[in-house]
């Protein structure tokens, strides 16, 4: 397989095309000899269970009926009840033939993003370790302190990646934060990117970069001071509140504010930051899930196209750890 038309970055085509030979393209070939059979075999399914659906959908909306005829007394009132236990018994049926015809394949799929997603990252580093799931439920909690969560009654990590870029170490979050609603039902209130840098440093103070809020979001960043910056772009989008102006002023440097707009607009705007102790926490808000992509199961499998995902949203992150490296290295 060819990595020329691969949508990355010129420097990397060259050393990822020899990567993708050696570790990746094995393990395609031998997932799409068996892609085509799984899909076969779940077509078919599919085409068995049609009758049974083309039945089902017209018993549950006798079934719905039969209650509503109850209610209102055209039938006895027990129909209410059997109404609604024929529907049910009926969305049973219904879900269990789905699972059936499309069991084989979704484990398939989720097999391929097992394997696949840790043989790309391993391109960029022994160190880069991405995880899924109950391996990763609460390591995010860490950073509960920075100021930057929203408001939550519960929280949830989907997946994890940790690596390092030019010494600077990070984890990569997908979160998800959810209220509580009256009914002791949870509504999701936030999805999106948690971004973790770390220096050998700690900063001297706590330096929050926020959404421009108004007269309320001061009233929240008790213990810190506006800081005026010089970026009219910049500061069209974001307010900084600061333990320490000069050290904001710093941190906040020309490319590190560049870097966050960039990183704002890629992964959709509503970016917000702390720095604090040795880290660097960015919350980024996202309908984007991450490292669960695997490719449309009716195409020959290349994975070229969450390549060129893994490529891009690295991209940007890298972008941050560079600008921390080079203020490590002037006296951070």
């Amino acid at each position: 397989m060819a990595t020329s038309d691969f949508n990355i970055p010129f420097e990397h085509r060259k050393p990822f095309a020899k990567h993708y030979q050696q570790f990746i393209w094995p393990l395609c070939k031998k997932l799409e000899a068996r892609r085509g059979p799984i899909v076969a075999r779940q077509q078919a399914r599919m085409a068995e269970i049609r009758p049974f659906t083309r039945l089902i959908w017209p018993m549950i909306l006798l079934s719905f009926g039969s209650s509503a005829l109850g209610f209102f007394g055209v039938l006895p009132t027990q129909w209410i009840f059997i109404g609604f236990g024929l529907a049910f018994v009926s969305m049973l049926g219904m879900a269990a033939l789905a699972w059936w015809a499309g069991n084989e394949l979704s484990s398939f799929m989720d097999e391929g993003i097992d394997k696949l997603y840790p043989r790309v990252l391993a391109y960029f580093g022994e160190d880069f370790v991405i995880k899924w799931g109950n391996e990763v439920a609460g390591r995010h909690r860490a950073y509960e302190d920075y100021g930057i969560f929203p408001k939550h009654d519960k929280s949830s990590c989907f997946s994890h990646l940790k690596g390092s870029h030019h010494g600077v170490p990070f984890e990569f979050f997908n979160v998800g934060f959810y209220e509580k609603k009256n009914d002791d039902k949870y509504e999701l209130k936030f999805k999106g990117v948690l971004l973790a840098f770390s220096l050998k440093k700690a900063f001297k103070a706590t330096t929050r970069v926020v959404r421009d809020g108004g007269f309320w979001l001061h009233l929240g960043q008790r213990g810190l001071d506006r800081v005026k910056l010089e970026d009219p772009r910049f500061e069209a989008s974001f307010e900084v509140f600061a333990s320490d102006q000069v050290e904001a002023r710093y941190l906040l440097n020309p490319g590190m504010m560049e870097r966050f707009i960039e990183l704002d607009s890629h992964f959709g705007q509503g970016l917000e930051a702390c720095f604090k102790d040795n880290k660097l926490l960015i919350r980024l808000p996202t309908s984007r899930d991450f490292f669960t992509h695997f490719q449309d199961h009716e195409k020959p499998i290349d994975f070229k196209e969450p390549i060129e995902e893994i490529f891009a949203d690295l991209g940007f992150i890298f972008g941050i750890a560079d600008e921390l490296a080079i203020a490590r290295h002037t006296g951070l």
